[in-house]
């Protein structure tokens, strides 16, 4: 594996992450809604679609490339239903507001990164960037398990720190310090703006 490209990689991938998309959007529903674990259910969701990804780009890349152009269209719809799907949960919930965090529970764990595997996994963006930028930094044909395993690991590091830190702000600016009904709003709001994403995905 080429060092230098795998540093470009990063570089790149870290500014990706700073700019807010779905996932983001979910995690901070969910720190608002159950707290800061029910947050990290999510973001282990996508974790482990971005280690899938990596995997799957690495060692399989010509027909995960195939499969990604010839089902495209396909995994656009998916993505869109998905981020529908869970805009209107969360606009639902928004209702059921209570001034402390819910408890997380296992069920809100486990939903939490279904949803985050799910979304992340089916994201056009995330797909093509894995299927048309990665070969482009580092050649699948050359890295082996022990660099995939470091490539995954420094790709961890970067979508916790990120997806944590919106998770933190979530809950000690929304959760602890705002009024029930201002909580209601930004719920609401974030429903909103998952919904707008949907429609993104279809019409672009």
């Amino acid at each position: 594996m080429i060092w230098e490209g795998a540093i470009a990689f990063f570089g790149l991938l870290l500014l990706l992450a700073i700019v807010p998309g779905p996932t983001d959007a979910m995690v901070v529903a969910q720190a608002v809604r159950r707290g800061y674990g029910a947050a990290w259910g999510v973001i282990v969701g996508v974790v482990l679609a971005d280690w899938l990804m990596i995997a799957l780009v690495l060692v399989g890349f010509e027909v995960w490339v195939d499969f990604f152009e010839l089902h495209q269209r396909f995994l656009v719809w998916i993505s869109a239903l998905l981020l529908t799907g869970l805009a209107i949960s969360i606009f639902r919930s928004a209702g059921r507001t209570e001034t402390e965090a819910e408890p997380a529970g296992n069920g809100g764990v486990r939903s939490g990164l279904a949803g985050g595997f799910l979304v992340t996994f089916v994201d056009p963006e995330a797909l093509a960037f894995y299927c048309g930028v990665l070969p482009t930094f580092v050649s699948p044909g050359e890295v082996g398990l022990g660099e995939t395993v470091f490539l995954g690991g420094v790709v961890s590091v970067l979508i916790c720190g990120v997806k944590g830190t919106y998770a933190w702000l979530a809950v000690h600016g929304i959760r602890s310090k705002m009024a029930p009904r201002t909580q209601k709003t930004v719920l609401r709001g974030v429903a909103l703006v998952m919904l707008a994403m949907a429609g993104w995905i279809i019409l672009r």
